[in-house]
């Protein structure tokens, strides 16, 4: 008899677990941090919600789904719903909210998320996080894959700084 033993998948908002040996100052780190938060207050998320989607309120969406580091918008489990897809969300994350006025586009590149919350096949937000001033291409560039979804065109610009007063008023 063989005996196989399944490696559970590591959750990286699990801070009882290391990290990828991430150095603390790390974008990856305050990312992962501003997940837990989300995942753990929900004030803090409803004020976040509120700043990346007005009109859409915590409480009428499906529970949340906080992933980091991953290529592909959705899962295999939140493909069933709307044929269209989930309405989609590009936030960039930076010390300065500077609106470009950019269209975000459909891309073919290959990614790696920093941030994805999926509400069911209701929305999805994907978020590229910089801790220091940079270029937002990765955050206009979205590959959807073979997915069905309904990309917003219009970027969310947000600070570091306005986030971080949202929470601490929440």
């Amino acid at each position: 008899m063989r005996l196989c033993l399944r490696v559970p998948s590591r959750d990286a908002l699990n801070y009882f677990e290391p990290y990828e040996r991430l150095p603390p100052g790390h974008e990856n780190q305050l990312t992962r941090a501003l997940l837990v938060v989300l995942r753990l207050s929900s004030m803090a998320h409803a004020s976040w919600l509120r700043r990346i989607a007005p009109s859409l309120p915590l409480t009428e969406l499906p529970p949340a789904t906080l992933t980091s580091q991953r290529r592909n918008i959705r899962s295999g489990a939140d493909q069933a719903g709307d044929p269209e897809g989930p309405r989609v969300v590009s936030v960039f994350l930076g010390p300065e909210a500077a609106d470009t006025g950019d269209v975000v586009c459909e891309s073919d590149r290959g990614q790696v998320l920093d941030a994805i919350l999926r509400y069911g096949a209701e929305l999805v937000v994907v978020v590229e996080n910089k801790i220091v001033e940079a270029d937002d291409w990765q955050a206009l560039n979205i590959n959807l894959g073979t997915q069905s979804a309904r990309l917003d065109s219009a970027q969310v610009p947000v600070a570091w700084r306005d986030v971080l007063e949202d929470h601490a008023a929440a």
